[in-house]
């Protein structure tokens, strides 16, 4: 029991994580897009997606991946930082070709378009500063929680959902005793009429 409050306490800190990550980049958008740093109008779907990828707007798949990661997860993680350091040359011949492409008028995206979904799908309305204080309210809130949670022992977890559970009990119960309570007065009243 006590590995799955392990894992259940590090996915609910992961969760956050990826709340923070989603409200912050969300925020950061609209208040581009507000102040004109980012111009999103009469723009091409790939040249959007380029000009997020290149403001380093985290993409779906970087916030999926989001989790507790053990100390083997981050030397590998590391590695693979230094292995992609490696590649500059790729990128550049990457970079010339792209040159190339804008030459021609046409531009490749350099991710799906789908990994800025949760920004370029956001309503209009959205794109309000009232909109950017209440993310950043939201994301307050939801560090503040990260924090807590940190903080909270895997005992004092389990502590807290025994005592919600039973909270939960004691609702149903007093619900089943009042349903009994009138099925019981619509029979007596019932019989005797």
């Amino acid at each position: 029991i006590k590995l799955k409050k392990v894992k259940r306490r590090k996915n609910m800190i992961s969760m956050i994580k990826k709340d923070v990550a989603i409200l912050s980049n969300k925020a950061r958008f609209i208040k581009m897009v507000i102040e004109d740093e980012l111009i999103i109008r009469k723009k091409k779907r790939n040249v959007i997606v380029n000009e997020l990828y290149d403001l380093k707007f985290d993409t779906q798949s970087a916030i999926d991946k989001i989790r507790i990661k053990s100390k083997s997860e981050e030397e590998a993680e590391i590695e693979l930082i230094n292995q992609n350091l490696h590649n500059e040359e790729e990128k550049k011949e990457e970079e010339e070709e792209e040159i190339k492409n804008k030459e021609k008028g046409q531009v490749k995206a350099k991710v799906p378009w789908k990994e800025y979904d949760y920004l370029l799908s956001m309503n209009f309305w959205n794109i309000t500063y009232e909109k950017v204080e209440e993310l950043l309210k939201q994301k307050e809130i939801k560090e503040k929680e990260l924090e807590e949670l940190k903080k909270t022992t895997i005992e004092t977890l389990w502590i807290n959902d025994l005592d919600n559970f039973i909270e939960e009990l004691d609702k149903y119960e007093a619900q089943e005793e009042e349903d009994n309570r009138r099925s019981e007065e619509r029979r007596v009243g019932k019989e005797c009429r």
